[in-house]
């Protein structure tokens, strides 16, 4: 479980600072007010800056795909990230137990996760970080050059 929360930070903090450059450096307060703080907000502003702002339209098709792996990811993510690992099964499988406030009640659910899919989700989260990574290198010394 800690590749995938290493793997996941790396994701979070790329989004980030792809959202801070968009957002300070390519006019990206015309589209939001404030820099996104959760996972939902960063998704939408980067894809937002991907399809309104004129300077980054170059870049659209690759961006867009890069947020539709994290989209892709994203439940699997809360799942293990936001949920309590409760019980092993007999097969190997991790019992997780979730609660979801929606406004005045919670929503329980308990995804079962086998050890199999642990190790999968972990690389194709490092995958997608190590890929996110070197596009907001590029995206970086395109727009904020004095930073790397």
């Amino acid at each position: 479980m800690g590749w995938v929360l290493i793997g996941w930070s790396r994701i979070e903090i790329t989004l980030d600072a792809i959202c801070g450059t968009a957002f300070h450096h390519c006019g990206g307060k015309q589209h939001f007010r404030k820099l996104p703080y959760s996972l939902t907000d960063k998704v939408e502003q980067f894809r937002t800056y991907h399809n309104e702002l004129p300077q980054l339209s170059h870049r659209r098709a690759a961006a867009i795909a890069l947020v539709d792996r994290v989209d892709a990811l994203k439940g699997r993510r809360d799942d293990i990230v936001h949920g309590a690992a409760m019980e092993l099964s007999a097969d190997g499988a991790i019992r997780f137990m979730r609660l979801r406030t929606m406004g005045t009640y919670h929503d329980l659910t308990r995804p079962e996760i086998t050890m199999e899919q642990v190790k999968e989700f972990a690389q194709n989260t490092a995958n997608l970080s190590g890929d996110l990574m070197t596009y907001a290198k590029s995206f970086e010394t395109e727009y904020w050059p004095n930073t790397v």
